[in-house]
């Protein structure tokens, strides 16, 4: 009985610490986690950074879910987005206080703004070239452009291909695949955004660090 007892206990000191993390969330809050996707290695090697995925928190449906780019743009629960990363870590970031304010002023709706802009590239398929278009889109491309179109908050400068090093093993297994053996050219002055770019944002701040 006094084990069942500690059981209990514990399992409601766990919900309750899951609520109370919850509570803090707010639509628009951006989601960081150590991706264990094929081509993490790569993109661990190319950005130099283990955060290698990233995705939108938003109210939907009155559950919390991450819109990701991911096999595709998808809407997915928080929790089995933070169950698929290395570890379970994670790390999310929000606008600073002044930016959502700003944000606000400029609609009455400022969480229903971004959910539709979100929401436009639901269903588009997940673009393995990186190229900066709006019929495929990526993970850290999808937060850019939401929060860009939105409110017309560039969250970080693009940089390009080249401002990347490719010659480590990883990277050129990735594109002597999805490249070279397709008959494409990587475009080394395609602007990209990584994760690691968007994570080290000065206009955002953290919320809840669990890394």
């Amino acid at each position: 009985m006094k084990r069942l007892i500690l059981i209990l206990f514990s399992f409601a000191l766990s919900a309750q610490a899951q609520i109370s993390s919850q509570v803090s969330l707010q639509d628009g809050d951006i989601i960081f986690h150590q991706s264990q996707s094929s081509q993490s290695l790569a993109l661990r090697e190319i950005t130099q950074s283990a955060w290698t995925h990233t995705g939108v928190i938003v109210r939907h449906q009155n559950n919390w879910v991450v819109v990701e780019a991911a096999r595709g743009v998808e809407i997915t629960p928080l929790e089995s987005f933070i169950n698929r990363g290395l570890g379970k870590k994670f790390i999310i970031k929000r606008l600073r206080p002044e930016l959502r304010q700003q944000s606000q002023t400029q609609s009455q709706n400022r969480s229903q703004k971004l959910k539709t802009a979100l929401m436009a590239y639901v269903g588009l398929k997940y673009d393995f070239w990186f190229e900066w278009s709006d019929t495929t889109i990526y993970c850290s491309e999808l937060v850019w452009k939401a929060f860009d179109n939105a409110f017309g908050i560039q969250l970080t400068t693009p940089e390009r291909f080249k401002d990347f090093p490719l010659n480590g093993p990883y990277a050129q297994r990735l594109i002597q695949d999805r490249y070279v053996s397709q008959g494409r050219q990587l475009n080394l002055e395609e602007p990209v955004v990584s994760p690691v770019a968007l994570l080290e944002s000065d206009l955002l701040i953290d919320v809840i660090r669990k890394d």
